[in-house]
């Protein structure tokens, strides 16, 4: 299932981000977890972006890795399609990388950034976007605490988001279903 997000930034007039669900959980989630859809978000007119929406992750990283080569002016929206082709993947380790880099270069973006205020949110949206997805990955990665944080962190900054919204329900889910047996344990009385 895909979702569309209109996202405006400064780095192009229009901007679509595609979701990525059902791919995400069927190759993610154990047969026995509880539906809890993490969603990922890739910038469909970013390169490789159209190959990830199709489905397509290994025409996407070919075109991503042509494009590391040159010099490109949106690193945070080719890191963020990175970190998604590594996750849709399984390349996990790439793709923590991948989202380290996402973050650390929208965060740049935001601070040398000359737009007015008003695109304030836009930008907020942006960082929103790239610590959901690193969340997802931090969660796949067995980082429970760190996947935590960054969620909180993108809820601060997009706390209507869509997809901030749909994986904070997901690990709570998901947090809830790992929960060791003993933490929904009652006790009873014993008769001698």
């Amino acid at each position: 299932m895909f979702l569309h997000h209109r996202h405006h930034t400064r780095r192009a007039a229009a901007v679509t981000a595609a979701i990525l669900t059902a791919a995400l959980n069927s190759a993610f989630a154990p047969a026995d977890e509880p539906a809890a859809a993490l969603v990922l978000v890739a910038f469909s007119n970013r390169t490789g972006g159209s190959d990830i929406v199709d489905g397509n992750y290994s025409a996407a990283q070919r075109a991503l890795e042509r494009q590391r080569s040159s010099a490109a002016l949106d690193l945070g929206g080719l890191e963020t399609n990175r970190c998604v082709v590594y996750t849709m993947q399984r390349h996990l380790s790439a793709a923590r990388s991948a989202c380290d880099e996402a973050v650390k270069e929208v965060q740049r973006e935001e601070l040398t950034s000359i737009l007015p205020t008003h695109s304030r949110r836009q930008d907020d949206t942006s960082l929103a976007v790239v610590y959901s997805n690193r969340a997802v990955v931090r969660w796949l990665s067995a980082d429970g605490e760190e996947a935590l944080k960054d969620l909180a962190r993108a809820r601060a900054l997009a706390p209507q988001a869509p997809f901030v919204l749909r994986n904070v329900v997901a690990l709570a889910r998901r947090q809830r279903a790992t929960a060791p047996a003993a933490a929904g344990v009652t006790l009873a009385r014993v008769q001698p």
